[in-house]
């Protein structure tokens, strides 16, 4: 399978394989993990050659696995698969966060009952399952890589839409030795619509972050481990706070700086800007349309990683059920598209996952119409 031509230029930052360049003419196969998967998947970079993989087994899911996917070159291998867990009835909406080289936090949730988390150890490619915590609530975390906040090595933020309130809430959960604590649930707003894939979350510092519901971006600030609402920001200026804005995603750039990628309801299509805090105080460059096709109303966020160089990677899932990826690169305030809608495509439901960085990007996707596999690939300029 190829992945599809660029149709934009850009300025070139480094000598060797620039991404400014990027017309997917260079890259590797792509591979199917171990196991057919139903979906549900998410996926971290552990550094510039591997990545960390969770997601459900079979169909329907009748356990949570992790595996290691290794890249050689512009080859991929997936190994040393484990199981998290099969003590529960089902196993949704997976996140996953880094806290350090060697450790690993991971959620999903059990239907609308209950959300689990688990504290993962990882020593070479050896994944040890450390310990387990759950959430009684029926309000879902959601899937992908901006949803789960590392502020530190000992505490996260994940973000909850109450489908019985219609709230915005923060989870925080803390990390000490090898024990998780659910600390519980703080609401950040209320009265908004409810939809799994709306929000988004960053950790600036350990101290502060920025979480996106809708039309409105809102900073926030840590005391222990109880979040507090702080200023707001618009997406887009000229719309309600209230206006229902999906597939969003969030990257932090700086201790004060983030890039934020949504999909535009009326428009279709996905934009991006960077939203930047000074003194408490949320403010934002302009924003740039992403994407000249239309972009899926629903599904998952979008995912942003780093790559180099100033160069970032955006993916979300087009209305042609291929998955878009667009290079930005960052300057400042301003975010500038460097190309146009490399498309990742097997004419089938595909979601992209989490970019190893530098001058190779491994990344999963989820694929397939009803019953789904995990498949890997590598993209390089």
């Amino acid at each position: 399978m190829k992945l599809g031509l660029g149709l934009g230029l850009g300025v070139s930052k480094s000598a060797a394989l620039d991404w400014a360049n990027y017309d997917g003419s260079n890259d590797g196969d792509t591979a199917t993990m171990f196991n057919p998967i139903r979906g549900g998947m998410a996926s971290v970079a552990l550094d510039s050659a591997r990545l960390l993989a969770v997601y459900q087994y079979g169909n329907p899911s009748l356990d949570f696995r992790a595996s290691i996917i290794t890249r050689s070159g512009k080859a991929a291998d997936e190994s040393d698969e484990v199981v998290i867990d099969n003590s529960e009835s089902t196993y949704g909406f997976p996140t996953i966060g880094k806290l350090s080289d060697t450790r690993y936090i991971v959620s999903c949730t059990e239907g609308t009952t209950a959300t689990h988390f688990w504290l993962l150890n990882l020593s070479g490619n050896t994944i040890t399952v450390v310990d387990k915590a759950t959430l009684s609530a029926t309000a879902p975390v959601q899937q992908g890589s901006s949803t789960m906040a590392v502020h530190s090595s000992s505490l996260i933020m994940v973000p909850f839409v109450d489908g019985a309130t219609l709230d915005l809430w923060l989870l925080s959960v803390s990390i000490s030795g090898d024990t998780l604590t659910v600390n519980g649930i703080t609401e950040v707003r209320n009265g908004i619509s409810f939809s799994n894939d709306i929000a988004a979350i960053t950790a600036l510092t350990a101290t502060t972050g920025i979480v996106s519901a809708e039309n409105l971006l809102t900073y926030y600030t840590i005391s222990g481990t109880t979040p507090t609402a702080g200023d707001t920001e618009r997406l887009n200026a000229s719309d309600v706070d209230t206006k229902l804005q999906r597939r969003q995603g969030l990257k932090r750039i700086s201790d004060t700086s983030a890039i934020i990628v949504w999909r535009d309801e009326t428009e279709v299509a996905m934009y991006g800007k960077i939203v930047s805090v000074s003194g408490g105080t949320l403010s934002s460059g302009t924003s740039i349309r992403l994407s000249t096709a239309d972009v899926f109303a629903g599904g998952y966020p979008s995912d942003i990683d780093e790559l180099k160089d100033g160069y970032y990677i955006v993916a979300s899932k087009l209305a042609t059920n291929d998955t878009g990826v667009v290079i930005v690169s960052v300057d400042g305030t301003t975010l500038t598209k460097i190309n146009e809608d490399i498309k990742f495509s097997k004419g089938e439901h595909v979601l992209a996952r989490a970019f190893t960085g530098g001058d190779y990007a491994l990344f999963t996707v989820q694929n397939g119409i009803g019953t789904f596999t995990n498949d890997y690939a590598v993209i390089t300029p």
